[in-house]
């Protein structure tokens, strides 16, 4: 089954697909954690959506080293927002932020149970300086 990951919605035959498709790697990788990475809006570019991760990879060098490497548009003073998702459940949009933790207890806690993967929204928040330089190149300031 081919799978469109860079929509935002699956049906359940995806899901179940996506289900069985994290436990193969995780039966082939024991050490890695699968992530599906969604971008919240067409702005944020990426050639590739799914990450196979290390357990003992720190969260913040996970952002810093491997997601902001792999989207092609940013910036260097723009700032990521991480969201995890979950398809089921009361919270289907958890505000994740910064810390020193592994994935590997960020996966524990926050993946989705109907794929078995660790579903990040990413969304791009532009600083307010280099907003304020943009508007001002354009009206001629």
């Amino acid at each position: 089954m081919k799978i469109d990951y860079s929509k935002s919605d699956f049906t359940q035959d995806e899901r179940r697909y996506m289900f069985s498709e994290a436990q193969r790697l995780q039966e082939t990788n024991p050490n890695h954690i699968p992530i599906l990475i969604q971008l919240d809006s067409n702005v944020l570019k990426m050639e590739k959506q799914k990450f196979l991760v290390s357990n003992d990879i720190n969260f913040n060098d996970f952002v810093n080293n491997t997601l902001k490497k792999k989207l092609i548009n940013l910036y260097s003073n723009d700032v990521l927002v991480l969201h995890v998702v979950k398809f089921s459940g009361p919270n289907k949009f958890t505000d994740i932020k910064p810390h020193p933790r592994t994935m590997r207890e960020i996966y524990d806690e926050h993946k989705d149970p109907e794929t078995n993967l660790l579903i990040f929204k990413v969304s791009r928040m532009t600083t307010y300086k280099w907003a304020k330089g943009y508007v001002n190149y354009f009206l001629g300031y």
